[in-house]
């Protein structure tokens, strides 16, 4: 089919309907690696519009003579020159061209280190930590899609805050997780943030929203968007490259790692398997909701080993000075009962003593009798000292 347009301007128009300045520099610097050039763009567009195999070998030739350059560099190059073909409505056959492509490495799918969550952990700010929590407690990155305020509540369980989750709302799939209390602490930090910011927050609040300005001039306002999926993604390919751990040196997944991560401490615990796979949403579902009964048996669960879901290393320092105070008070009761035990034994003495003497000076036999009785009663009730 022949071009509407000349290609000089179809490549012009396709730069200019590109929203941002970073995508017009990636797309033009591939375009220029795989086509010898902008100014060579509109060459291959007419080779293509004219004879699609030839354009198709073309590219493929390329490959062949770029694949010391990385399978990932290929593939970001073409993107650019496949926009730019797409834009001009030409159909060319992209999945032999990739094909031609060297292999891309399987991802691995091992749990993250504690150290790597903690390094991306302390350059974020507290949307991202935030991120990293709820990314913690199980949800695939397509549940983002989804989250308002009204899928967090803060509960109360065992003297702890934590959060209660609820996953794909109204779904088929829904399953309620946990935020552990040190996610909620950076919550609510977040929540204060953004209403400082002017944000009037409800149910339909997106639990999580797009960057935005916090100082918007005069008259301005921010509109408050969903942070999508694919948002999301790019946040942790940005952050994990920053914690200096690229796709290419690391050996988990970009955030399904997360998921990994719950699993994986969850199971060097004594917590069941069932709870494990219903923290994940996998199983003992009753159309569409939790039991209650297995829902707050989860929670306790939960509770007893969060511990290992803790980033840093504060929450369990609180854990283990609440764990001394406890012994420490435990102690003190233990001392008070003590001593009243035996302030008891004191007095039980002195009366015996006192009523021993009556016994020695009292000459009256039913009153001997009656002394004696109760100095037998008292006697016996040393055994309950020792």
């Amino acid at each position: 089919m022949a071009l509407m347009e000349t290609p000089e301007n179809i490549v012009k128009s396709f730069f200019e309907s590109l929203r941002t300045e970073s995508t017009r520099k990636n797309y033009s610097y591939g375009i220029t690696r795989v086509l010898g050039g902008e100014g060579k763009a509109s060459e291959f567009l007419s080779l293509a519009d004219r004879n699609k195999w030839h354009a198709q070998e073309y590219l493929m030739h390329w490959i062949q003579q770029n694949r010391e350059i990385g399978e990932y560099a290929v593939l970001n190059y073409l993107r650019g020159v496949r926009a730019l073909a797409e834009y001009a409505e030409i159909d060319l056959k992209w999945k032999k061209v990739f094909a031609a492509c060297p292999a891309l490495p399987k991802p691995k799918d091992d749990s993250p280190p504690i150290e790597a969550i903690r390094k991306i952990y302390a350059l974020g700010d507290l949307r991202m930590k935030f991120l990293i929590h709820v990314f913690i407690s199980s949800p695939r990155v397509g549940a983002f899609e989804y989250f308002t305020f009204r899928d967090l509540r803060e509960i109360e369980v065992g003297g702890f805050k934590i959060g209660m989750l609820t996953v794909y709302r109204g779904q088929a799939e829904e399953y309620i997780t946990f935020i552990t209390p040190e996610g909620m602490a950076i919550f609510r930090q977040y929540i204060d943030y953004r209403k400082r910011s002017g944000e009037e927050l409800n149910d339909s609040s997106p639990l999580i929203r797009s960057a935005f300005n916090p100082f918007p001039g005069q008259g301005e306002h921010s509109s408050v968007k969903i942070l999508k999926p694919k948002s999301v993604q790019m946040l942790f390919r940005d952050a994990w490259i920053r914690a200096g751990y690229p796709a290419t040196d690391r050996n988990f997944k970009l955030v399904h790692c997360f998921r990994k991560f719950l699993k994986t401490r969850l199971e060097d615990t004594e917590m069941k398997s069932n709870f494990i796979e219903m923290l994940q949403g996998h199983s003992l579902r009753l159309q569409g909701h939790y039991q209650k009964t297995k829902m707050l048996d989860l929670a306790k669960q939960f509770v007893t080993y969060m511990s290992s879901l803790y980033i840093t290393e504060e929450p369990l320092l609180l854990e283990e000075l609440k764990a001394k105070e406890e012994e420490l008070k435990n102690s003190k009761n233990e001392w008070y009962i003590g001593m009243k035990r035996l302030e008891d034994e004191m007095n039980r003495i002195k009366l015996l003593s006192r009523l021993n003497r009556q016994l020695d000076k009292e000459t009256d036999p039913s009153k001997q009798h009656d002394l004696s009785l109760k100095i037998e009663e008292l006697s016996g009730d040393s055994n309950q000292f020792i």
